[in-house]
């Protein structure tokens, strides 16, 4: 079966405030976690968790 290779990925689900989602991709974007485009709050997720990336956007 062809197609496309699968990753070894886990799904998060969480009850944020509207507009969380949004914000997540545009701060994911501005730190260059990027996917299809646009801000990958995943990517942002493990990097945060992996390396303790600092987020200050001040």
């Amino acid at each position: 079966m062809a197609g496309r290779k699968k990753l070894d990925r886990t799904n998060l689900h969480a009850r944020v405030a509207p507009g969380t989602g949004d914000k997540l991709k545009e701060i994911a974007q501005l730190l260059g976690y990027i996917y299809d485009s646009e801000g990958s709050p995943g990517q942002l997720l493990d990097a945060i968790a992996l390396w303790g990336v600092n987020i200050n956007l001040q």
